[in-house]
């Protein structure tokens, strides 16, 4: 028998995924914890989304709600698993953006494995395999851009080490991810912006990964077209005072649109893994405490123009299309990293050193970057050299 030209590959997601505007707030989505004991981790402003709080009580026992501030890491993370242990909770629910979501999928994950939080973490823990599968997890994303909610792993910050690091399982994708453009209506400008780089940088990292098939293609493909479609008028709203009252068809449908880039780029991520940017933002992110969306919009451009300077025929031929499919048809991919720089400035994205990444830390964080699990998928294998010159050139 010959050999076919379309590679082996594995698909996982999680078990169920449900689109649609208004969905999150209907008490039937949550038929999974009907008589459940819930454990509910919402963001830092829940009103927000009172009415989906609401839909959840409707059909489950919420214990326990408990706020997440900004990206989680090790301390936050076991008081939140202690605090749901101590709550006899069956089953975990997020509803905020990625670092919510990936708070839950780790206290999802201990209610029912034992043990210590580093008994699982890789890099600064043990690493451990988790044994049992963990508690129904549902995940309601109230951002489009990390794609958390179909995702394996959560990230992870520990002051005490300077690193953003994983626990990961395949047993960790939730159980429903439940999408609601709806919910985006009410999210700030610079969260709109860059939580929706992010997808844009996943989308691109995944699309030219090393370990891409041809359903990753599928999926970058088309959410990049949903990302150019709708990118500049998600954050025209935000922008706007019209919020959720005022908004518009068309307001909606941009937010449609960037939550299915957000989905796709998760759906990607999970299954061709990542690249360089990712590579340097987990630990730049360690390092800095700067925010993961910006450190990946400062480093995109540069990444980019290092990639397709020493890239194959076949990588360079994704870079066209992705060129093509954000910028128009006249476009080459030579043009695309300083359209990329010239696009996360004219918003005003912050730079490496305004991030607080300063030049005698430049070596420290090419080698984080080496180890770092997404720079499996890049496309070229950079020397530690070429990582400074991309952090020189981002600064």
């Amino acid at each position: 028998m010959g050999e076919s030209r379309i590679s082996t590959f594995e698909f996982a997601t999680a078990t169920t995924i449900r689109f649609g505007v208004g969905l999150s707030r209907s008490p039937d989505e949550y038929a999974l914890f009907r008589g459940l004991r819930v454990f509910l981790l919402t963001g830092s402003d829940p009103s927000r989304y009172e009415a989906t709080i609401q839909a959840v009580r409707e059909t489950a026992t919420v214990v326990t709600i408990e706020q997440t501030r900004g990206e989680p890491d090790t301390v936050e993370i076991m008081r939140l698993v202690t605090e749901a242990r101590a709550s006899d909770a069956q089953a975990v629910m997020s509803v905020g953006g990625g670092s919510v979501i990936d708070a839950g999928k780790v206290v999802a994950a201990l209610l029912t494995n034992h043990g210590a939080l580093f008994d699982y973490l890789e890099v600064i823990g043990s690493g451990q395999p988790i044994v049992h599968a963990p508690a129904p997890f549902a995940a309601v994303p109230t951002t489009a851009g990390t794609g958390s909610e179909v995702t394996r792993n959560a990230v992870i910050g520990s002051t005490e080490h300077g690193v953003k690091v994983s626990m990961r399982s395949k047993d960790m994708l939730p159980d429903l991810a439940l999408v609601d453009p709806g919910l985006c209506l009410t999210l700030p400008e610079r969260a709109t912006l860059l939580s929706g780089l992010d997808a844009a940088t996943q989308l691109i990292e995944a699309y030219t990964s090393r370990k891409a098939n041809v359903m990753t293609d599928a999926l970058c493909v088309e959410g990049l077209h949903h990302f150019s479609r709708g990118f500049e008028s998600t954050v025209e709203h935000a922008r706007s005072a019209r919020g959720v009252t005022g908004a518009t068809e068309d307001d909606i449908d941009a937010r449609s649109r960037m939550c299915v880039a957000s989905l796709f780029s998760g759906l990607a991520l999970a299954n061709a893994g990542l690249g360089a940017v990712h590579g340097f933002a987990g630990p730049i992110g360690g390092m800095t405490g700067a925010p993961h969306g910006a450190l990946c919009a400062a480093l995109l451009s540069e990444v980019s123009r290092m990639n397709i300077d020493h890239a194959d025929q076949h990588t360079l031929q994704r870079y066209q299309r992705v060129a093509e499919i954000i910028f128009g048809e006249d476009t080459t991919y030579r043009d695309l990293p300083d359209l990329l720089y010239h696009r996360v400035q004219q918003h005003g994205v912050d730079r490496l050193s305004d991030l607080g990444l300063t030049p005698d830390r430049y070596a420290e964080a090419a080698e984080k970057a080496q180890r770092a699990g997404s720079m499996k998928g890049n496309p070229v294998i950079f020397s530690d050299e070429q990582l400074i010159d991309v952090l020189e050139r981002s600064a």
